[in-house]
C-alpha cells in the first residue's frame, strides 16, 4: 500500500520494503520523492500542530511520560515546524523541514549527513535561500473566483462553480514578470451534484509543467423537475438556442 500510494504521489526512485524505515535490503528513497511525499502530509492540518510542539507529556498505565521532539529547530530557529528527523546506520542523520513565512510555505529535505549539527545548518542554509531568492505571487484567490456553467438537468440551469484551492506561483524575485497560462476543462455534469463535488479543472502552464486546480460547487444542485424542463426546452426554441 506505501508503494501503491508512493507511485500515486508520483515517486520515481523509492522502494518500501518496511513501515518503519530501518535498513533492509531495496528498500530506499531520494530527497526529492520525500519531498512530494512531505508535501502531501501538509495536506493535513493536524500534522503541523503534532510536529511543531516541541514536547508534552503522555500517560501510559496511570504514568505520565515526557516526550520530547527530536527535531531541535522548532524551538532554535524561529519558523520551523516539522516535519520528520531520521536515521540509521546507512542513512545517517536526515531531515524533512518545513516553515512558512511571506505567504509561502517552503520544505527542505537534508539526508545522509554526519552530524545533527550538520543536519541542521543545511537546513537552516536551504531555507533562509530560499525564503531570500523565491516569492510567492497569487495569480487566483479562490475567495474571488466566481464562475457560471450550464447543468441542464438542475433547477437552476446556471450553476455556479469555485476554486477549491488558490492559485499561486512561486518564483524568483529576480523576475518581474511572470509569465504564465490559464485554461479550464469544465466536466459534462449532470443533477443532483453534492456540495463540494469536482465539476472540471483549472490548469496553469508556468515553466514548462502544469498545475491542476480543482473546480467545485460549494452547495447541492437538485435535479429539475419535469415541468421547468419543459419550460426552459420551450424557451431554447423559442429564443432559437440549439437543443441538443
Amino acid at each position: 500500500m506505501m508503494n501503491d500510494k508512493a507511485k500515486e504521489l508520483g515517486c520515481k526512485n523509492t522502494s518500501f520494503k518496511n513501515p518503519h524505515g530501518l535498513d533492509t535490503k531495496d528498500h530506499y528513497t531520494t530527497a526529492y520523492d520525500l519531498s512530494l511525499i512531505a508535501r502531501e502530509l501538509l495536506r493535513y492540518p493536524s500534522i503541523l500542530r503534532i510536529t511543531s510542539t516541541y514536547e508534552d507529556y503522555i500517560q501510559v498505565s496511570g504514568e505520565n511520560h515526557w516526550l520530547v521532539n527530536t527535531n531541535k529547530l522548532i524551538k532554535f530557529y524561529n519558523g520551523i515546524d516539522g516535519l520528520k528527523t531520521g536515521y540509521t546506520d546507512n542513512a545517517l542523520y536526515c531531515l524533512t523541514a518545513t516553515m512558512e513565512k511571506n505567504n509561502m510555505r517552503l520544505l527542505s529535505i537534508v539526508m545522509g549527513e554526519d552530524s545533527k549539527d550538520n543536519r541542521n545548518n543545511d537546513t537552516i542554509s536551504m531555507m533562509e535561500y530560499g525564503f531570500a531568492n523565491y516569492g510567492s505571487e497569487n495569480i487566483l484567490n479562490k475567495n474571488k473566483f466566481e464562475e457560471t456553467m450550464i447543468v441542464d438537468n438542475a433547477y437552476n440551469r446556471e450553476v455556479k462553480y469555485y476554486l477549491k484551492d488558490d492559485v499561486n506561483i512561486i518564483a524568483s524575485k529576480n523576475i518581474k514578470n511572470v509569465k504564465y497560462d490559464i485554461s479550464k476543462t469544465l466536466y459534462k455534469m449532470k443533477a443532483p451534484i453534492k456540495k463540494n463535488d469536482k465539476v472540471g479543472v483549472l490548469k496553469l502552464k508556468y515553466d514548462g509543467k502544469t498545475y491542476n486546480y480543482d473546480l467545485i460547487v460549494k452547495e447541492d444542485i437538485k435535479k429539475t423537475t419535469y415541468m421547468k424542463l419543459f419550460n426552459n426546452i420551450l424557451s431554447d426554441i423559442i429564443s432559437g438556442v440549439k437543443i441538443m
